[in-house]
């Protein structure tokens, strides 16, 4: 989804008015694994929910019939994005935002979702901070993002180094910046503003037949097989990783 680092950085013009629809959008297997996350926080402790690079809106439909009496604010770099978004669903509040900088209060949701996103921002760590700072205390966020804990992640290092650090086009699914996330730079970025509640993975295909996404890509969206990433060990090495983390006590 299209939302990405401070606007003092080189590339968050990218996202701002370049991003195709691609990098606006997630894979559908990401909303079934998002909503079975979802049933795991109490319903009427949620009553204003962030949508954090909420690109085109794919998540909407999901928050609102998981929290039907929430308010919904979306929140991305890229207007075009929000207003699609506010297409989808009428009552979503749109605000354009960086994921470093939220335009928030303090304490001020229940809930934020930030899906494939973390992997595109300069500081993962920042970004968890203002998550946490517009939580309300032992408030609950869902994030998920592209783990190369597997033989994509091979790839994509040899090329990172042959084109340049976190290169364009990482796997061929849409260009733009995207570093190589593993489950410990995921760890250590949360670790003092979170702890994990659960984990799940998705998408083993992509992740462990490295064709890229124009090869391979429509068979790991028809098949993420969900169940291999309910299991402790497997979950880690999938091609998405999701977590259900809590805000902690400051």
């Amino acid at each position: 989804m299209a939302i990405t680092k401070s606007t003092t950085d080189s590339r968050s013009s990218f996202y701002l008015q370049q991003s195709d629809e691609g990098s606006q959008l997630s894979p559908v297997y990401n909303q079934a694994v998002l909503r079975e996350l979802l049933l795991g926080i109490p319903r009427n402790a949620i009553t204003r929910i962030g949508d954090l690079g909420s690109g085109a809106g794919s998540n909407i439909h999901t928050l609102s019939s998981c929290f039907t009496n929430a308010q919904i604010i979306t929140l991305d770099l890229n207007w075009n994005a929000l207003s699609h978004g506010r297409q989808l669903l009428g009552q979503v509040t749109p605000a354009q935002s960086d994921a470093a900088a939220i335009p928030l209060i303090s304490g001020s949701l229940g809930l934020v979702v930030c899906t494939e996103v973390l992997e595109h921002v300069a500081q993962m760590e920042a970004v968890f901070r203002e998550i946490s700072r517009v939580l309300k205390p032992d408030a609950f966020a869902v994030i998920s993002s592209p783990n190369y804990l597997n033989p994509m992640g091979i790839r994509k290092w040899i090329n990172d180094r042959r084109l340049g650090d976190s290169y364009w086009d990482p796997w061929g699914g849409h260009p733009g910046f995207e570093r190589l996330v593993l489950p410990s730079s995921m760890r250590k970025a949360l670790d003092r503003y979170f702890r994990v509640e659960k984990v799940l993975g998705a998408g083993y295909l992509m992740g462990w037949i490295p064709l890229g996404y124009r090869r391979i890509g429509r068979a790991n969206d028809l098949y993420p097989l969900r169940w291999i990433g309910r299991l402790p060990l497997l979950r880690n090495v999938a091609m998405n990783r999701y977590l259900l983390i809590r805000r902690k006590a400051t």
